[in-house]
């Protein structure tokens, strides 16, 4: 529009010229006026253009900024909701292992109450147990080899022979041999073995009479032993291996009216030769019974009938022994 402004202008002011020379300077005024036209033009477009683009740059850096800022706020997000469910899952996990470990102590509560429990019980039984067989009524109940032995149960010990007696006074070790001791021993009990067999019947005499002696006041106390002693506590010190003396006089009950026919005649009947050991004891069992049965009526009550008074006078002296014994 401003070039054909200038063409006509430049034309009609310098008209008055060569027509050659007025179109070559209308030609130069307006290249000069289109240069000068697109200039002003062109500094007056770029402003605008710079910011159009700028803007378009801001808003797709904007654009871009905030695609990020959701991205990161988007990560943030779910980073955050993941460690909100790993602390749950967490806590659920340590809520899991407390109840665990609650009910894991309280079943350890109940074992330790439960094993303390058991201890007591088993305490109290053998408590019961030891008052029971302490008892010196209660223990006779239990089996034999179960009956507990006291030492004041135990029965007198045997007293010493009469060579014994002559060992414990005689038997001294010589002082300043150096000799291992069984040596010693040896020798020293060859001495005194020489010299008991050169003793004379009547250097003997003393130490026999210290032997019966002792003797008779071991059998007084054997008796005591018997007469203190329940039958069932005898039989489970034999039954439990220890050594009891034999049964006193005093305490031996009388044979039946049987047993002493069979022992009154038993050596009387005669043994045919051609019999063994056994046979001979069945046949003279076998005889004696005949025997018996072969015996009046009349013989075999007057038998029971003194069997009966000695039984009754053995059950009399026994109990004036225990009664004797426990006072």
């Amino acid at each position: 529009m401003l070039s054909c402004l200038a063409k006509r202008v430049f034309l009609r002011a310098y008209a008055p010229l060569a027509p050659s020379t007025a179109l070559l300077i209308t030609l130069n005024a307006r290249k000069h006026v289109v240069a000068r036209t697109f200039s002003n033009t062109a500094s007056a477009a770029t402003p605008a253009a710079v910011k159009s683009k700028t803007a378009t740059k801001t808003k797709t850096a904007t654009k871009t900024k905030t695609e990020r800022s959701g991205r990161r706020d988007s990560s943030v997000a779910k980073a955050e909701k993941k460690a909100k469910e790993r602390e749950r899952a967490e806590n659920a996990k340590a809520q899991a292992k407390a109840l665990k470990d609650k009910k894991k102590e309280k079943e350890t509560e109940k074992e330790k109450e439960k094993e303390k429990a058991r201890k007591e019980r088993e305490a109290a039984r053998k408590k019961a147990l030891e008052a029971k067989l302490t008892d010196p009524v209660k223990r006779l109940k239990f089996p034999l080899k179960s009956i507990k032995i006291n030492k004041a149960d135990l029965p007198p010990k045997s007293t010493p022979n009469v060579y014994t007696i002559f060992v414990k006074q005689s038997f001294k070790l010589p002082e300043g041999d150096s000799a291992p001791f069984p040596e010693r021993f040896a020798k020293e009990s060859r001495e005194i073995s020489q010299r008991w067999a050169q003793m004379s019947e009547e250097s003997k005499q003393p130490l026999r009479d210290e032997a019966r002696r002792l003797r008779q006041e071991y059998d007084k106390k054997v008796v005591g032993w018997y007469a203190k002693t329940h039958p069932r506590l005898i039989r489970a010190l034999r039954a439990q291996g220890h050594s009891v003396p034999v049964l006193p006089a005093e305490f031996k009950p009388p044979l039946g009216p049987f047993f002493k026919f069979h022992i009154e005649h038993f050596n009387s009947i005669e043994i045919p030769t051609d019999l063994g050991a056994k046979e001979r004891l069945g046949y003279r069992g076998t005889k004696t019974a005949e025997m018996w049965k072969a015996l009046p009526e009349e013989e075999k009550a007057r038998a029971r009938a003194q069997y009966n008074e000695e039984l009754e006078e053995f059950r009399k002296r026994r109990e004036q022994l225990r009664a004797e014994a426990k006072a």
